[in-house]
């Protein structure tokens, strides 16, 4: 009997199962083992626990602290554990003490204050704040030292006020957290303790991943294939939460593989297409009071723009894909659509005299129908132009071509953009399973995922410094400008910047127009930390997408995209710590053709209207936005009227 009591006090597998009677799992009993071991040896070793979000990673603490005080309730054992904040000690304070209440120790655990003390006989566990006016002098951890959410800590704090405290006896530390980014407190101590595992062997640091986790909890397994699907593998949240992948944040908010994923292949459109559902967005900029006419010089040049974006809503198709295809049909070697390419043509058939898509043009023109006016479809443009802007010497968008071709590189063996596709794939990246973008589209979604509707950038007007609702000589007011631009888009809803000088457009345009309009303040507590969020999940998820054609529009949103830098705050989750945004020094050399030879500052104007659709999105799946296409018929009845005397 007295054996088998030593065996249940010295196996935190057995204590687990037996005592507390909420069994820990393998990878749990692995990392607590080891600190164990460390505590009763007296060999004064660090220990890093990174485990994904929701894991265990608290309870294995609690039980672990319990085994202890437990194992060295006739000494005074001493062991201090450390969270960022106050709020955060009364959560494992309380886990504690529910953990405490077992068949072994109940009844037998007390309680103190200041600092906040729970303890069996002898032993106690001390809880302090790691914030910058915690005052924990005279408290002494001679048994472990906890230092939680260490990404989350402020390490001048810790070394100076905490580490000493183990100084006496040489004690155990333990730092726990979640992986945030590569230049956090967590990640340098990885660093160092990898360092150190390499050269003596010694299993130091203990980074759990899904992987792990999956063969002893399937229901965690489906967590992360819905946070996936709903978020994008790459996402931050995802990547560091989940995968324990830290960010690089010297990369920007969107880096290169990130700003492809963006990249769309449908062209710029200046009007609405039959049968097609449109919303916009608007950032709303200061007006300039020296826009008193049209093409007059503005007190401030470099003030920021109102920008108006619309966006196509692309709802996925009616039927799942047959694996992996899309639409309900299966790909064939790798084709979405169930057919592949002859002679390289999507759809099976070669174009007939420069036709697209197996489908004979007509007089040379891709889609059966001869354009308007010069326009691009059938569709009339804008002075006789696709994209409502003339091209220079034949080019397309205002920039020159090359050799004859719009955009002013020539494609290689064919192929528009320079570069070849890789087995199929797009702007010479070879897709995975045969999909561009390197992800199957799941349920029929657009981009690889059936969890809402995609959204594709057709269209943006732009406007620095007019009069917001007064009308100049030549030169109408912004608030007219929009109402006709939304009503020539036929819009069918509206999301509006209202913080700032936006309000008053914002309460404008909700009395002039009959239809949604959602109000975003970005000033909100967390409401643009939310808001990246919101819109890197679209992005890698692959439901945005930048239309293809090649303007001053398109060059302009990448230089944003691509200057838009981020922080994430400490002590908050990533959905509140996100600080993004464009630097205000930022400037960059604008391409030929924008009538000047130096440098202009990057604005994130175009940035921030086309990432209001995030916030349409998430207003769609709360329910709280419908978006649909309605139009209007005459039910007749299946059997002739009767007549009633």
């Amino acid at each position: 009997m007295i054996q088998r009591l030593k065996r249940l006090i010295t196996d935190i597998n057995l204590f687990s199962t037996l005592v507390v009677q909420l069994p820990l799992r393998r990878y749990q009993t692995a990392a607590a083992n080891a600190v164990i071991q460390s505590c009763l040896r007296g060999a004064g070793l660090d220990f890093l626990w990174v485990f994904p979000r929701q894991s265990g990673k608290d309870e294995t603490i609690a039980q672990l602290c319990v085994f202890l005080l437990t194992l060295f309730q006739r000494t005074e054992a001493s062991i201090v554990h450390v969270y960022p904040t106050q709020q955060q000690c009364q959560i494992g304070i309380t886990r504690l003490e529910q953990r405490l209440n077992n068949a072994l120790t109940l009844g037998n655990a007390w309680c103190k204050a200041q600092p906040p003390r729970r303890g069996l006989g002898s032993a106690q566990v001390a809880f302090f704040s790691g914030h910058p006016q915690t005052k924990p002098e005279g408290a002494t951890a001679n048994l472990l030292l906890i230092i939680n959410e260490t990404q989350d800590q402020l390490e001048h704090v810790i070394e100076r006020r905490f580490t000493p405290m183990r100084a006496s006896t040489n004690a155990t530390a333990l730092f726990v957290g979640t992986v945030r980014t590569t230049s956090d407190y967590l990640w340098r101590i990885k660093t160092r303790l990898e360092a150190l595992q390499a050269a003596d062997g010694i299993q130091r640091v203990f980074l759990v991943t899904p992987d792990d986790i999956a063969p002893e909890n399937p229901f965690y397994a489906d967590f992360v294939a819905n946070q996936i699907a709903l978020k994008g593998r790459h996402h931050p949240s995802v990547k560091t939460e989940l995968f324990n992948e830290p960010l690089d944040t010297s990369q920007g908010l969107f880096p290169p593989r990130r700003q492809q994923l963006m990249r769309g292949r449908h062209p710029r459109l200046d009007r609405p297409q039959p049968g097609e559902l449109y919303l916009a967005t608007i950032d709303v900029g200061g007006q300039d009071e020296a826009a008193t006419a049209a093409g007059a010089e503005l007190a401030n040049p470099g003030r920021d723009y109102t920008v108006c974006t619309v966006f196509r809503v692309v709802f996925p198709p009616a039927f799942p894909p047959v694996n992996g295809g899309v639409g309900g049909a299966a790909p064939v070697d790798g084709w979405a659509g169930g057919a592949a390419p002859v002679d390289g043509w999507a759809g099976g058939a070669a174009p007939v005299d420069g036709g697209a898509g197996g489908a004979a043009p007509v007089d040379g023109w891709a889609g059966g129908a001869a354009p308007v006016d010069g326009g691009a479809g059938g569709a009339a443009p804008v002075d006789g132009w696709a994209g409502g802007a003339a091209p220079v010497d034949g080019g397309a968008g205002g920039a020159a071509p090359v050799d004859g071709w719009a955009g002013g590189a020539a494609p290689v063996d064919g192929w528009v953009g320079g570069a070849a596709p890789v087995d199929g794939g797009v702007g010479g990246a070879a897709p995975v399973d045969g999909w561009a973008g390197g992800a199957a589209p799941v349920d029929g979604g657009i981009g690889g995922l059936g969890i809402g509707p995609g959204y594709e950038l057709v269209d943006v007007m732009v406007d620095q410094g007019t009069r917001h609702f007064q009308d100049m000589p030549g030169r109408p007011s912004l608030f007219a400008r929009l109402v006709a631009y939304l009503n020539h888009w036929q819009v069918s809803a509206i999301v509006c910047d209202a913080s700032g000088v936006g309000q008053g457009i914002a309460d404008a345009l909700s009395r002039a127009l009959h239809r949604p309009i959602l109000r975003f303040d970005f000033a909100g507590p967390g409401k643009k930390a939310r808001l990246g969020n919101d819109f890197i999940a679209l992005i890698e998820t692959g439901r945005f997408k930048m239309y293809a054609s090649e303007d001053s529009d398109q060059w302009w949103f990448y230089e944003q995209v691509r200057f838009c830098a981020y922080q994430l705050a400490e002590g908050q989750p990533l959905e509140r710590a996100l600080r993004w945004g464009v630097p205000p020094t930022a400037r960059t050399f604008p391409p030929a053709g924008e009538g000047t030879a130096g440098s202009l500052p990057v604005h994130d104007d175009r940035l921030l209207s086309a990432a209001l659709v995030a916030e349409a999105d998430r207003a769609y799946r709360a329910g709280e936005l419908f978006l649909t296409t309605g139009q209007s018929t005459v039910i007749r009845p299946n059997q002739p009227e009767e007549t009633w005397y």
